[in-house]
């Protein structure tokens, strides 16, 4: 093997596996965003304290959520993740790997 072979093979090796790993991290992030979705939703329809929030609950969230220190959870994006989860419910079989989710998911 010559150097440019071997500079071009670690090239196309690393271009590879970033995009699959581009990719991995793209679903884990729709699987995520449509946890939230579920989780919004299950409150909104189950939750003991519902009628304390009543339309402020996604506002009051998205606050609570910024105050941790969590990034992605805003207003609009928690309205898009409870959509998401209205939407596409067959997502549910890729969320129910992840044990918090069978709370909700049964």
């Amino acid at each position: 093997m010559r150097y440019n072979q071997l500079v071009k093979a670690i090239d196309s090796a690393s271009q590879q596996l970033l995009g699959r790993a581009a990719a991995v991290v793209n679903q884990s992030l729709v699987m995520r965003n449509w946890l939230v979705g579920a989780y919004i939703v299950e409150f909104e329809q189950n939750g003991e304290d519902r009628a304390r929030y009543g339309d402020k609950l996604v506002a009051s969230l998205a606050n609570d959520l910024h105050k941790r220190g969590l990034q992605g959870f805003s207003l609009s994006n928690l309205k898009s993740y409870r959509q998401l989860y209205k939407t596409y419910p067959q997502i549910s079989r890729q969320c129910l790997a992840f044990p918090a989710s069978s709370r909700f998911l049964k």
